[in-house]
């Protein structure tokens, strides 16, 4: 008896040291064996009379739960627990097997003993979480079903200490392993997330320009002779811009005076010539009028000369590319050829590929990131987008669209160039994410 008290005195102190539910299982089935002799030893973890797991087995290192032994213990203990819903948790179980009903007789494991002794484990809630049975064929004397509670209370503390609790979340444990668990819960999670509601938006090459900005453009047809300003210049109203080739004007001017000096000759020769001869004041009034067209040539190839030095009516900032690609190029009277902005009246365009193209209308915003300060945005806000779209220089098909600056950021230079994020209506994030494919299935398919 001395034997027996130390070995139970011992075991619940090695009970201290086990930290996991599976080592409790191992030491349950094959350290008992020096309590209560035995043949067959079993544990398990349960909840209810349902999804019993099969943790240890004496005399088995390794479980395998497709092996037919396990899958019959499965079905002997399923029995069992069926047999005895409501245990008290306080006592143990012996099951004869002659005694035994018919539904336990039937899924009796093979070899396993006439005689079981079982004990059920509960949470503080009465529900069965484990348990764990001996079994042999000799019978199981009194004396020995009492050492059998002492032990199996000190497995119940230990076993309800190391379980987790059996909540809802506990009952869909057993419906999935930790990998599943961990994979359909990011599925849900991803599922879920699928509905949030998030700004759909799109990214665009975006340039500053100038808003509202004169233009200035040829007066006349001809060949630009030189620029004088270079670009991003400031002017004054009144400065310089370009000049035109002169030579063909001054020689039509020349012509012009001189036919002009003929013409007048003429006039004065037949007003002379009137005052004896009655027949020649019949010429006056057409020399007169030759005079006069040959004088209106003289003002316009003048006018022309004072228009061919292109000057600007305001003050501002040049707009212009490449001033060397103008010198020496014929034009046509109206062709644009520079700009003079106001440096404080800037705007935002943007030109949006078909193919990007989201819903969007005037006042949603939009950030601009230059390619030389990407960590500071420019925002702003649409007032403007082309009905049609246009091939740009880059030979993409894209829509044009026109966003104010906030006045109250800094300014940044005329030209600058970067990318756009014009941020549209609110969607939910599956059609953020998947609205090109969905866009190009229904391309593909016609659905």
């Amino acid at each position: 008896m001395t034997d027996v008290l130390v070995s139970l005195l011992a075991m619940q102190q090695e009970l201290r040291g086990i930290k996991k539910l599976d080592e409790l299982a191992f030491f349950i089935t094959h350290q008992t064996r020096t309590i209560v002799p035995y043949d067959r030893s079993v544990s398990w973890s349960c909840y209810g009379a349902k999804y019993i797991h099969v943790r240890s087995i004496s005399g088995v290192t390794q479980l395998n739960k497709h092996s037919n032994y396990q899958l019959k213990c499965n079905q002997f203990l399923s029995a069992l627990l069926l047999q005895y819903p409501n245990p008290d948790a306080s006592k143990s179980i012996a099951v004869n097997y002659d005694d035994a009903p018919g539904a336990l007789q039937d899924n009796w494991v093979p070899n396993l003993g006439k005689h079981v002794l079982c004990k059920f484990f509960t949470n503080k809630y009465n529900q069965i979480i484990g348990g764990m049975l001996i079994a042999r064929d000799a019978e199981i004397l009194e004396s020995e079903i009492n050492r059998f509670d002492w032990i199996s209370d000190a497995y119940a503390d230990a076993w309800l200490q190391l379980s987790r609790p059996v909540t809802f979340w506990g009952k869909v444990r057993y419906y999935f392993t930790l990998k599943k668990t961990i994979i359909w819960s990011i599925v849900i999670i991803l599922l879920a997330l699928m509905f949030i509601r998030v700004p759909q938006s799109v990214i665009a090459p975006a340039s500053i320009v100038p808003k509202d900005p004169y233009i200035v453009t040829v007066p006349m047809d001809g060949v630009i002779e030189n620029i004088v300003v270079k670009p991003e210049q400031k002017v004054k109203q009144g400065a310089l811009l370009f000049t035109m080739d002169k030579r063909d004007l001054l020689n039509s001017n020349e012509l012009a005076k001189r036919q002009l000096a003929t013409a007048l000759a003429k006039y004065k020769t037949a007003m002379q010539a009137s005052f004896d001869e009655v027949d020649k004041r019949a010429e006056i009034n057409v020399l007169l009028a030759e005079v006069r067209e040959k004088r209106l040539e003289v003002d316009y190839t003048n006018h022309l000369l004072q228009e061919s030095d292109v000057t600007t009516p305001v003050s501002g900032v040049v707009v212009l590319d490449e001033p060397s690609r103008w010198i020496g190029k014929p034009v046509s009277t109206g062709e644009n050829v520079m700009q003079i902005a106001y440096p404080d009246n800037i705007e935002i365009e943007i030109w949006l590929p078909v193919s990007d193209a989201i819903n969007f209308k005037p006042g949603d915003e939009v950030k601009l990131f230059l390619n030389a300060d990407p960590l500071n945005p420019i925002y702003g806000k649409i007032v403007y987008s082309s009905f049609e779209a246009s091939i740009t220089a880059s030979q993409v098909l894209a829509y044009q669209v026109i966003a104010s600056i906030d006045p109250k950021q800094l300014h940044a230079r005329i030209g600058s160039q970067g990318v756009a994020k014009i941020i549209g209506e609110r969607v939910s994030l599956f059609y953020y994410l998947f609205r090109k494919p969905i866009t190009t299935l229904r391309q593909f398919f016609g659905w």
